[in-house]
């Protein structure tokens, strides 16, 4: 070697002053090493006695790293006992010489917190614990395992889902299920909903956590279980007479319906999303009048429709839950009824059971009619448009909002939204049914208790009342709003849509002026 460890003498050995006039040094020698020993874990306070004084002073650690062109020396000047240390959270390697100081330990974590306020149908409710730490959320059951994705924020607002689109309402944090960990400080979030289409009623989930520093492939290393049961089929409530609502208590009853249509409309003291929230295949983070409709056929005795029995989440090492949780289960379920008319009818069926067939639909086409109470309107002024639907066999549920376009300027919103079941001519009218309207969502529903009627004379649905600004002008069209949470008509108790329809105009147009568009 090209050099040599170099040592400070001054830190090699204790200088001993005399404190009178004479002065002189006493040699380091192995001898004195119990002082050494005593001198090191003494006061901090220099220590006196007859005409010396001993400074404080230290020892190097292992006389640091020599090195030159080619090679390089670490020093130690001695090996403490190599023994480790360790406690609930950490672990101390004794020795100079110790395992790579960059291999992490696997601390212990502790499990989520259970939901108080009781089961979900389609979701898991938990709160993580461990604030600072990165740790990943592991969901198992039946077999399969998974991890909880990482989270986004969701409206309480039935017919939305961003929540800037209805900021005035309470938000929660969701999260689907994906193939490989998310590590993450999940007590960011509080209380966490975990959904996914495998997330079914009448079952039971373990959710355990795992530190970031430990191997996933070792069972020893995770939290002890949280056990998450679910509720039975559309199991929503107890009841509500207390806030929030009681949790499932096992019946199915007609108050459980009423509690998702409470939702729908957006009423305060309706239970949650996660609560109401119990279709499609994939919960959508919208209740429509189909949650409604879904909980009335459970209450009559149908089955969970959703079931895909032997599935597991991640059967291929490269497929991901997040990518099949955005994925529609109907996509190829799909029957174009009249595949050479403009407007193309669907009819939805359950994809995921082959037993189930299409519904049988009748040689009339299924349509949904706005009928205008005028065709003219001045602006600032207002008008009724009816809703009919006709054609329509074994209707169960409905539900309809409008989507206005077009003009010159200014616009045309709605105001109002009524059903009058008063009417002769509406849908349930001797049938035993629940209805509601969602003001700021500008939708409404209503869903049979009592069968379903086969309409095929026009049937009513209900009106809306629209208004026109002071500045509106022009020709605005108004159709059925088609959105996941816009106009929907079930037929039978197999929650199938059929959807058609066709708009209307409307001109706008000041007192006095009888020119035509074209003309104008």
């Amino acid at each position: 070697m090209t050099g040599k460890p170099q040592h400070n003498e001054s830190t090699m050995r204790p200088r001993l002053q005399n404190t009178g006039v004479n002065q002189r040094t006493i040699p380091f020698s192995s001898r004195h090493a119990p002082l050494l020993l005593l001198w090191a874990i003494a006061t901090a306070s220099a220590q006196s006695g007859g005409p010396y004084t001993i400074s404080r002073s230290t020892i190097d650690s292992g006389a640091g790293t020599c090195s030159a062109a080619t090679y390089s020396v670490t020093a130690a000047i001695g090996q403490p006992d190599a023994l480790n240390a360790s406690g609930p959270t950490y672990t101390v390697l004794g020795g100079f010489w110790t395992p790579d100081a960059s291999t992490p330990s696997c601390p212990p974590m502790l499990p989520p917190l259970a939901d108080p306020v009781g089961m979900k149908n389609r979701y898991l409710t938990l709160t993580p614990q461990n604030a600072g730490e990165l740790t990943a959320l592991a969901v198992t059951t039946n077999g399969w395992s998974a991890w909880v994705a990482p989270p986004t924020e969701v409206t309480e607002n039935s017919g939305n889902v961003d929540p800037a689109a209805a900021p005035s309402y309470p938000r929660f944090w969701l999260s689907s299920l994906q193939c490989s960990p998310h590590y993450d400080d999940w007590t960011a979030f509080g209380t966490l909903y975990v959904y996914h289409r495998l997330i079914g009623p009448a079952d039971s989930f373990d959710v355990s956590t795992i530190h970031q520093a430990c191997d996933v492939s070792s069972l020893s290393h995770y939290s002890a279980p949280l056990n998450i049961p679910t509720a039975d089929w559309c199991d929503v409530i107890s009841d509500c007479t207390t806030s929030p609502c009681g949790p499932p208590n096992g019946v199915i009853s007609v108050l459980d319906a009423v509690a998702v249509l409470d939702k729908f409309a957006n009423v305060p003291g309706a239970p949650i999303k996660a609560r109401t929230d119990v279709e499609p295949a994939t919960p959508d983070m919208l209740i429509n009048i189909t949650d409604v409709s879904q909980v009335i056929s459970a209450f009559r005795g149908d089955t969970y429709p959703f079931g895909a029995p032997g599935e597991t989440p991640c059967a291929a090492a490269s497929s991901t839950l997040a990518d099949a949780a955005s994925v529609d289960p109907y996509a190829d379920a799909y029957r174009i009824l009249d595949p050479t008319s403009a407007n193309v009818e669907r009819v939805r069926f359950d994809a995921l059971d082959p037993a189930k067939k299409p519904i049988q639909v009748a040689p009339t086409t299924p349509s949904v009619q706005l009928v205008p109470h005028s065709r003219r309107l001045q602006p600032g002024g207002w008008f009724d448009v009816d809703v009919f639907a006709t054609d329509i066999l074994d209707l169960s549920a409905y539900q309809v909002s409008l989507r206005v376009s077009g003009g010159t300027s200014g616009s045309i919103t709605v105001s109002q939204l009524s059903i009058d079941t008063g009417r002769p001519d509406y849908a349930f009218a001797q049938l035993a049914s629940l209805e509601a309207v969602d003001d700021l969502g500008q939708r409404m529903g209503a869903a049979s208790l009592d069968g379903s009627p086969a309409a095929t004379d026009p049937v009513y649905l209900g009106t809306f009342t629209l208004s026109a600004s002071a500045d509106a002008a022009g020709s605005f069209t108004i159709g059925l709003e088609q959105s996941e949470s816009g106009a929907k008509l079930i037929a039978g108790a197999g929650q199938r849509e059929v959807l058609h329809s066709s708009p209307m105009t409307v001109d706008v147009r000041a007192a006095g002026d009888l020119r035509t568009p074209r003309e104008r």
